[in-house]
């Protein structure tokens, strides 16, 4: 059976996975955090929208965008999927992500 994994295989899967994790725990926060002010909408205004968010946003924490998505009707999504209607791309995004996103046809901001 092909699927089967060698030890080796799977000490490297874990060494490039412990990388990853690294890489993503010691990345740095939004460039230009405080730059822009958190857009205004109407109640529900996001209401048929399914968010993902990747990498990290140019102006804003994940939290604040988060929040304005749920404030106004959104909802954002832990992965991607076909329920998922934009993903919000800031730097170092999930190149996987992105991919998946291009194959589903779901727009990237």
């Amino acid at each position: 059976n092909n699927s089967v994994l060698t030890d080796e295989e799977r000490h490297e899967r874990k060494r490039y996975s412990a990388a990853l994790y690294q890489k993503y725990r010691n990345r740095s926060g939004p460039k230009h955090l405080g730059s822009k002010e958190i857009p205004e909408g109407l109640p529900d205004c996001l209401k048929d929208c399914a968010f993902l968010l990747t990498g990290v946003l140019d102006s804003f924490e994940r939290d604040e965008v988060v929040a304005a998505i749920t404030k106004y009707g959104g909802c954002v999504k832990p992965g991607i999927s076909k329920k998922v209607t934009h993903v919000l791309a800031g730097d170092e995004a999930g190149p996987a992500k992105l991919a998946k996103a291009e194959e589903l046809g779901i727009r990237i901001i």
